[in-house]
């Protein structure tokens, strides 16, 4: 429990990096009084509501037998006959996850600006335009596979990558319109209009933690409090540590291959290979840790050249 804790709490932290750095910027803008009132509501719904919802809600959608009622208690049951049910249906929303994982790391790979720790990263983005190609024959090939060992799972590959699809197109327009509010046209707003603004951002930017829980947990309990330690730890790391933050380049590297890796991990548990329950947190704890080296042995050099340059 305290291993599953722990790795969801610092995957919280690194994969929320980016969206760390832009709320940053708008509350800079705003008074203190309002930056308090942004802790509290944020922590009581980004933090605990959809927390705390969306693996109810995943769970409902995996096992819809159960209804909306049953399901919610499910999700905080240690009943061995739910938890066999939601063991026997874990392949259905384990392939729609590692499907949509799959797919959000090769379009960061792709696709998204990034600080270029390997070189291979730097490749692939020179061939941005390749993505598309990538994403179609990724999912024929998985669609293939899953045809050869259970019909039932290319439903939820399908939404798995229509998820993907959807939340790639809010969070681009979530993106520009932070950026319009950090420094753009929209930066004169009332504090409490980019409060909101800031709410709802944060919630769909929330989807992907909650996602890549179920790589770790199917506790809704440890989910909770896990990824939610992780969230509130963040969210006070944006209000007072935030230019040490983006000091450290390649954490949202260790973020996306952490992510790939889980999806891999998935998909290969939804098609029968068993994967040891300590195995995802200590790969993505090794991922991490790697990238939060190389940034801070980065931090240093550059440290060391503008004192060296200063005497």
């Amino acid at each position: 429990m305290f291993l599953v804790v722990f790795s969801l709490c610092i995957f919280e932290i690194v994969n929320s990096v980016d969206n760390l750095i832009v709320d940053a910027d708008i509350l800079k803008s705003v008074k203190k009084s309002s930056r308090r009132t942004f802790m509290f509501w944020d922590v009581i719904f980004a933090v605990l509501i959809v927390r705390g919802l969306l693996p109810w809600l995943l769970i409902f959608a995996t096992i819809p037998s159960y209804g909306l009622i049953g399901s919610f208690f499910a999700s905080f049951s240690d009943d061995p006959l739910v938890l066999t049910s939601i063991h026997s249906a874990t392949p259905l929303l384990l392939v729609g996850a590692g499907t949509f994982f799959t797919l959000l790391f090769f379009d960061w790979l792709f696709r998204k600006p990034k600080n270029f720790a390997h070189f291979h990263e730097r490749f692939f983005h020179e061939r941005h335009e390749f993505f598309n190609y990538f994403a179609i024959i990724f999912l024929m090939s998985i669609i293939f596979l899953a045809s050869l060992v259970n019909y039932a799972l290319i439903l939820p590959i399908f939404i798995g990558s229509t998820v993907f699809f959807l939340l790639h197109e809010l969070k681009e327009h979530f993106t520009q319109k932070r950026k319009s509010i950090a420094f753009g046209e929209h930066k004169t707003l009332p504090d409490t209009n980019k409060l909101f603004y800031l709410e709802i951002m944060d919630s769909v930017f929330s989807v992907d933690s909650v996602v890549g829980a179920f790589a770790f947990t199917f506790s809704a309990p440890l989910i909770l409090f896990g990824a939610g330690l992780g969230a509130i730890v963040v969210r006070l790391i944006a209000v007072n540590n935030i230019d040490k933050i983006k000091k450290y380049a390649y954490l949202r590297n260790g973020a996306m291959y952490s992510i790939f890796v889980l999806g891999a991990l998935m998909i290969a548990e939804a098609f029968g290979i068993i994967v040891p329950f300590w195995f995802s947190p200590l790969i993505t704890l090794a991922i991490i840790s790697y990238f939060f080296y190389r940034s801070h042995r980065e931090v240093k050099l550059v440290n060391g050249i503008l004192t060296s340059k200063t005497v």
